[in-house]
């Protein structure tokens, strides 16, 4: 289960628009437009929030993947269970 949790926090990256996937090109974009364009407070808001919903995956996805089991999950020897 370690690779699964390894890919789904690399798919929890792509999601979230970091620069080796191809959503960063579009983020960036809208973003070099918007800063040549003269709307830095628009811009500045956008970046502002793209990072706050970046903090927010990582620390979520982080902690569903990597986390704790809970406590009042029952063991099984039978995965159908």
């Amino acid at each position: 289960m370690p690779f699964a949790a390894s890919a789904a926090f690399l798919g929890m990256f792509a999601i979230a628009g970091l620069p080796p996937f191809s959503i960063f090109m579009s983020e960036f974009t809208v973003l070099s437009a918007g800063f040549k364009g003269g709307f830095y407070y628009s811009s500045s808001v956008i970046l502002l929030f793209l990072a706050i919903i970046f903090g927010a995956l990582v620390y979520h996805f982080s902690g569903m993947l990597y986390g704790k089991k809970p406590a009042e999950m029952l063991k099984s020897k039978n995965p159908s269970e």
